[in-house]
């Protein structure tokens, strides 16, 4: 603005002071601000995908004997909650849990956000959830790693408990002749849990979290049963 460090402003150079905005999203042009702001959706619900992705933690694993709130760093009594992509509530969330024995967590503390995935629970009019996951629970069988790459796992094969996995989970479409499931492994995160680093092995039980394009399984988080 062509006025100096420390000069005194007198004029109307005072009209415009820079600020520097975080977390805010609003239009180009417009003049926005926004403390731990939720995006909306066209519905006015909020977006369960776009919630300060890159600060959510997770997954943990609760098992039915253990509190899901108590299992989050935060107060739960006004967070936000989705069960299997869609939002929900935390008795929801608990009632699913028990039937399926389990839940698996992420969250986000400044939004108090809680996403939760179980094996019951889904919502009939859209099962397939927003962004959700498959959960599979089964034995390690297999790892299997690149022939040019003795040190890196690109997918593991495992005996799943389809008593305890996903209602969606098709036996007769997704396993091979042995009754196996082979589930790919991209992130280097998850390579490194399943190599002779880590600390999974075959004859460990797991849970996997799923995404499925038809019949295929690529892995996004794995826990130790």
């Amino acid at each position: 603005m062509g006025i100096k460090a420390g000069a005194e402003m007198t004029t109307f150079e005072m009209r415009f002071i820079a600020l520097r905005c975080k977390d805010t999203i609003a239009p180009t042009g417009t003049i926005a601000q926004g403390v731990h702001a939720k995006q909306l959706n066209s519905d006015g619900e909020i977006n369960p995908i776009t919630i300060l992705d890159d600060e959510r933690k997770g997954p943990i694993l609760v098992h039915k004997n253990f509190s899901v709130s108590q299992s989050v760093p935060f107060d739960t009594e006004d967070a936000n909650v989705f069960l299997n992509g869609v939002a929900s509530t935390l008795s929801a969330v608990k009632s699913a849990q028990q039937q399926a024995g389990f839940a698996v967590l992420y969250y986000n503390v400044k939004s108090k956000t809680i996403w939760a995935y179980t094996t019951m629970g889904w919502d009939n009019d859209d099962n397939s959830g927003n962004n959700s996951y498959i959960l599979l629970k089964g034995e390690i069988k297999n790892i299997y790693y690149k022939s040019t790459d003795v040190m890196t796992p690109t997918s593991v094969r495992i005996e799943v408990d389809q008593a305890n996995s996903d209602d969606s989970f098709d036996t007769s479409e997704d396993v091979d002749s042995d009754g196996y499931l082979t589930i790919s492994l991209d992130s280097s995160e998850l390579q490194y849990m399943f190599s002779i680093y880590g600390d999974l092995e075959v004859g460990d039980d797991v849970v996997l979290v799923c995404n499925r394009n038809g019949s295929s399984y690529t892995a996004v988080d794995a826990l130790e049963y």
